[in-house]
């Protein structure tokens, strides 16, 4: 029951931010854990230095948290995240992101 009540607080306080899918919070409510795309707030033409650093310090924000960095997508201002309840309420509230997408898998396009 307190996992359960823990998603809905994060789902009420994330979800009044950004439209999130079903299937995502239904994810986030069975396994605890879902994967993200976050885009880190960085200045525009930002060197790929200035790049590294912010997704340091954001990894370093969120180290308390059950997480796993899947891709970091070097030079780009992005990390891929199984990201945790607590970590989604971390990631929302941190000055260095920008957005927080699910990431959804596709079909390559042929």
């Amino acid at each position: 029951m307190a996992r359960v009540a823990a998603v809905r607080e994060c789902l009420a306080w994330y979800g009044s931010r950004q439209r999130l899918s079903a299937g995502f919070l239904l994810v986030l409510g069975m396994q605890g854990a879902v994967l993200v795309i976050v885009t880190l707030r960085v200045p525009a033409g930002a060197s790929r230095d200035t790049v590294a650093t912010v997704k340091q310090t954001l990894v370093a924000e969120i180290a308390s948290t059950r997480h796993r960095i899947v891709r970091e997508l070097v030079g780009l201002p992005q990390i891929v995240l199984e990201a945790s309840d607590d970590t989604l309420r971390i990631l929302g509230a941190s000055s260095n992101v920008l957005r927080i997408e699910e990431s959804v898998p596709r079909p390559p396009i042929r």
